[in-house]
């Protein structure tokens, strides 16, 4: 079995580790026996087709260098969405996919709108991000529609750092999962990402997948099913990223 992965805008989206989720795909990939063919696509660059498209976070600055590019590519990626392919979508990548983006000193960046969803910042000041690690609790559609193996966890944990306030504006969109610590979307809500066909937004950074192997495995298997039908696939865990994420829950109290 064959899969392709493009990550989008490696070169200025790629800040807190985000490489880590490339790393846990290819790992995983190679567990399971599925060849993953690794493509980017920079600014000016055109997008090749794939089954599985990553974008991570950056600084208020490399998304304004990314988006009008991004804009240029909607008519493309509205159609890979229609098509049922994967996105996974971090900070950043999460924010541009929705309505609109106000950075800290007030400038509005127009995002793809293909999720129902805004972003505004407060401020520039440090202290009015939501930073740390972070515990979610899955919500029980988000676990249907990705099959995920909730007998391995019916959390994901992480880290997250950003100074964006994402609303979900719509039950088009429907949050990943309930925060049990930390901040997720936004510093009231407690909703921590969203998921939308087969797009998954998500404010944890490069832990996200090395710490939550489960998420992994259902991003593969899903896009192994959009482009095979029916597949046969066996959700298998390391002792390392057991630990990874037992250590979170066991520090946040679990």
């Amino acid at each position: 079995m064959n899969l392709k992965l493009n990550h989008l805008y490696s070169q200025n989206l790629n800040i807190y580790g985000d490489l880590g989720n490339i790393i846990a795909f290819k790992y995983k990939a190679e567990k399971a026996g599925i060849n993953l063919y690794v493509s980017h696509t920079e600014i000016g660059e055109e997008i090749s087709e794939a089954d599985i498209y990553f974008i991570g976070g950056g600084q208020d600055q490399d998304q304004i260098l990314v988006y009008e590019d991004l804009l240029r590519h909607k008519g493309f990626i509205l159609n890979e969405v229609e098509k049922g392919k994967v996105f996974l979508l971090i900070c950043g990548g999460y924010q541009l996919f929705g309505k609109y983006f106000v950075d800290g000193e007030g400038n509005a960046l127009k995002g793809l709108s293909i999720l129902d969803l805004e972003t505004n910042s407060p401020d520039s000041k440090v202290s009015s991000r939501c930073i740390g690690n972070i515990v979610a609790q899955l919500n029980s559609g988000f676990i249907k529609h990705w099959d995920v193996d909730a007998s391995f966890s019916k959390y994901i944990v992480g880290f997250e750092n950003h100074g964006g306030q994402t609303k979900l504006l719509t039950d088009q969109v429907k949050p990943i999962g309930e925060v049990i610590k930390g901040f997720g979307n936004n510093s009231t809500d407690k909703v921590e990402g969203c998921f939308y066909k087969n797009i998954i937004g998500s404010y944890m950074h490069g832990s996200f997948l090395p710490k939550n192997p489960h998420i992994t495995n259902a991003i593969l298997k899903k896009a192994l099913l959009q482009k095979y039908n029916d597949v046969t696939f066996e959700n298998l865990y390391e002792g390392e990223e057991k630990k990874a994420h037992q250590l979170i829950l066991m520090r946040s109290g679990f």
